[in-house]
């Protein structure tokens, strides 16, 4: 019965990663029922979708749980939160900025080839002076915050478990930021 749960390095992955999911998924469940009792936050869970103080608060709340459920792991675990890819040293370091140019790169490539082939044009502006630069501050917070908050529930303690449990030939994959040749993942 012993072998089912645990092998010589201790809790067996898919155990871990069984944990690690209960632990996250119970955590939003307290922090939903929890949210809706602060007047403040309850505004912020009613805002229309895809506000962008809304997303920023959502994925506030992501990270905050799958930060909080990955720092209980790394204590259950005895291990650094940088061995399971978050490179809290060197979170803003040329790896992040690659990361941004190609972000941009792509997502440009992609606007710029929907209005080539007649997907959208621009008529002018809904939003001008200081809401204009308001609002673009807004939407850049919140796509960087979905950016991290993707990475980490994703590929953070997730996809490192998964590449222990596996076995060899998965390193790579178990950092958010791996640099290959430039490309950011």
């Amino acid at each position: 019965m012993k072998n089912i749960f645990f092998s010589a390095r201790g809790l067996r992955s898919g155990w871990r990663l069984l944990l690690f999911v209960g632990i996250f998924v119970a955590l939003g469940f307290l922090a939903k029922s929890t949210a809706h009792r602060i007047p403040t936050v309850s505004k912020l869970i009613e805002l229309p979708f895809l506000h962008p103080v809304g997303l920023i608060y959502d994925e506030l709340e992501g990270l905050t749980l799958v930060g909080i459920s990955t720092w209980i792991m790394a204590c259950i675990e005895r291990r650094r939160l940088a061995s399971y890819g978050i490179p809290l040293r060197k979170a803003f370091g040329r790896d992040f900025w690659v990361g941004i140019a190609w972000g941009l790169a792509a997502t440009s490539l992609v606007v710029a080839s929907m209005a080539l082939f007649g997907g959208y044009r621009i008529l002018g502006f809904a939003i001008h002076g200081d809401g204009l630069w308001y609002f673009t501050g807004l939407w850049i917070v919140a796509n960087l915050l979905i950016g991290f908050c993707e990475e980490i529930q994703f590929r953070s303690y997730l996809l490192s478990t998964l590449a222990e449990g596996i076995g060899s030939g998965w390193p790579p994959a178990s950092s958010p930021w791996v640099l290959v040749r430039g490309i950011t993942f």
